[in-house]
């Protein structure tokens, strides 16, 4: 399994990752959605996925990481 520092490297530069995968989660709110439901990207739309939940660029998803809630609440305590 991925440990928490290691995957934040997967929240930015993901967007074709993003359209690869069936679910998301965000580190911030701790939120899990599909996958679709990403549709704002910071930067100019390239960098990082902006979580439709609470906007805050911290998705990753699950293309890139196994992730669940437990997870995304490590890497909240650890990124927040």
């Amino acid at each position: 399994a991925m440990d928490i520092k290691s995957a934040h490297k997967f929240s930015s530069n993901h967007k074709k990752a993003i359209s690869e995968s069936k679910y998301c989660g965000c580190f911030y709110c701790l939120e899990i959605f599909p996958a679709s439901e990403v549709q704002m990207f910071v930067d100019e739309g390239e960098t990082a996925a902006a979580c439709p939940k609470c906007m805050m660029d911290a998705v990753i998803c699950d293309k890139d990481v196994k992730f669940d809630r437990k997870f995304l609440e490590e890497m909240n305590k650890y990124w927040f």
